[in-house]
């Protein structure tokens, strides 16, 4: 099976075609473009995750999911909603397309500074009593997280790695200890 077509078997959408499944759907897109798009996937298997732009998912489309991932929607979110790609599709176009892939961690960035944002709220709805402090104290430990992951320079744990080149060895022994070291007793 042509790995650009694996990511286009969207998901069913408001549409009686049914789904379409490994060779099946190269001869599809090969006979009938049109019911091949309306299945769900793109026919331009040669261009398809590469600077070229799918012919059923436009530049616009991308734009938009980079959009809504800066502004704290998931990638599950995304794709479930009408008009949009898969999952799969969106991690195909992660992994050919350079420009995509930098804009795409670069919108995983602000989606850290969104969360961030969105914890003032959290807190707030706890002073107000619409929030009670044990779950709100799990949906900001959570969010905390996935700040440290998104943007481990901000949000992560700072840790302290510096090294000047030395090295100290500290002996715990009292000169009692030594002295019998030393005479070749072990008292």
């Amino acid at each position: 099976m042509n790995r650009a077509l694996s990511g286009y078997a969207d998901k069913q959408r408001a549409s009686n075609v049914p789904k379409l499944h490994g060779l099946d759907r190269l001869t599809a897109a090969n006979s009938d473009p049109p019911a091949a798009m309306s299945a769900g996937f793109c026919i331009s298997a040669l261009t398809c995750g590469s600077s070229a732009r799918c012919a059923m998912y436009t530049q616009e489309i991308r734009d938009t999911i980079l959009q809504q991932i800066a502004e704290g929607k998931s990638l599950r979110e995304i794709c479930a909603q009408d008009g949009f790609p898969d999952r799969q599709t969106v991690r195909n176009w992660n992994l050919n397309d350079a420009e995509f892939s930098a804009r795409c961690a670069r919108a995983r960035e602000e989606q850290a500074d969104t969360l961030f944002d969105e914890q003032a709220h959290i807190e707030d709805q706890v002073l107000s009593g619409d929030l009670k402090p044990d779950a709100a104290k799990v949906v900001l430990s959570s969010r905390q997280w996935r700040m440290e992951k998104l943007k481990p320079k901000s949000y992560g744990q700072k840790l302290d790695v510096n090294h000047d080149g030395r090295i100290k060895h500290v002996h715990e022994l009292s000169d009692g200890d030594l002295a019998n070291i030393a005479a070749g007793s072990s008292e």
